[in-house]
């Protein structure tokens, strides 16, 4: 989904809380309850794939690591408190739910990690009912308590499911939606009626990696499209998503501002939006590849300022010369009902 790329809730139910953080649990307001933190003692969470820039595309191994990050404010990001090691997978999402932290990446595997406990459990496929060919899965917990999971719905068995290729131009690309089945723990879910947003691509286009997060505006879809950020909305979790009227087609960001992910900042009322970014190192070499962060408090203009925020070296455990692609967001503390 990402190769051009790297080469060159619905809104929290009433009964989510306000929390203070210290060094090992977080405090419910509401009812008093403390939820544990585990490893990550912050409010939020980032996770993300890397591995060396100078083999990180060799077509023939796998070499993408699963990296979980930590924070208290969105911008200064930490790795793990004590026995952390990254894991084999790509393009990962996450959400935590209760005392589970669930990872999905690829290869379609999701890994459990239980904050009472501080113990990650192994990795495990993750299925669907009809055995859709689903790609790029982005998860959310919804009102109902149950993980709402977002993707891609290609047929494409060989080469990169995003592109549209000359033999199959014009594409129709499907973007669809899953619900967890009660009790299967994020392992199983069941395919929506539908697709939650459809366009039509010509030969050298490419769209994938949806990602979806709840806004008081309603709920927000980003998409890649051609390697920058297509925007989109909708009133309800599983609805018809349209593209933001007051961007131009949709469109949130330039090319090469990609993969994005977003997230409601419930203290500061604004997004926070995170694209992976590709830096030039001069000819004949691989990009640096960065996650960026823009700030806003709405969708009605493209986005132009960026500061770096996950980069090889920083946090200083992830290893100079390594990518940090590919993020997903999670809120390790929740928050109360702000969209009324």
């Amino acid at each position: 989904m990402l190769l051009l790329l790297l080469a060159c809730q619905r809104p929290p139910s009433p009964d989510d809380s306000t929390a203070a953080v210290d060094d090992s649990v977080v405090v419910d307001d509401t009812s008093a309850e403390e939820v544990p933190l585990g490893m990550f003692p912050g409010r939020y969470l980032m996770t993300f794939f890397s591995c060396d820039r100078d083999i990180c595309m060799d077509p023939s191994a796998f070499n993408h690591e699963v990296w979980v990050l930590w924070s208290d404010d969105g911008v200064s990001w930490q790795v793990p408190t004590g026995d952390f090691e990254p894991w084999t997978g790509s393009v990962p999402d996450m959400t935590r739910r209760g005392d589970t932290l669930y990872v999905y990446a690829g290869p379609g595997e999701v890994r459990r990690y239980r904050f009472e406990s501080d113990t990650w459990e192994d990795p495990v496929p993750f299925t669907n009912d009809v055995q859709a060919r689903w790609r790029d899965p982005a998860p959310l917990v919804g009102d109902d308590g149950l993980i709402h999971m977002f993707y891609l719905d290609s047929a494409v068995e060989d080469g990169d499911p995003a592109d549209c290729t000359a033999d199959r131009a014009p594409c129709t690309q499907r973007f669809g939606s899953a619900v967890e089945v009660e009790g299967s723990d994020g392992v199983d879910f069941v395919i929506q009626e539908g697709s939650r947003f459809e366009l039509t691509l010509q030969a050298g286009d490419r769209a994938s990696d949806p990602a979806v997060f709840a806004t008081p505006f309603g709920y927000v879809m980003y998409i890649l499209l051609n390697e920058a950020t297509l925007a989109l909305v909708s009133d309800t979790l599983h609805g018809r998503y349209t593209p933001v009227a007051a961007l131009p087609e949709g469109m949130l960001t330039e090319p090469y501002y990609g993969l994005m992910v977003g997230q409601w900042d419930h203290e500061r009322q604004l997004i926070r939006s995170y694209a992976s970014v590709p830096l030039p190192r001069g000819q004949g070499q691989q990009p640096d590849i960065v996650i960026q962060l823009a700030e806003h408090a709405d969708l009605d203009a493209p986005l132009t300022a960026w500061q770096t925020v996950v980069e090889g070296g920083d946090p200083p455990e992830l290893p100079e010369g390594y990518w940090a692609a590919s993020p997903g967001l999670a809120e390790n503390v929740r928050f109360p009902e702000p969209f009324q």
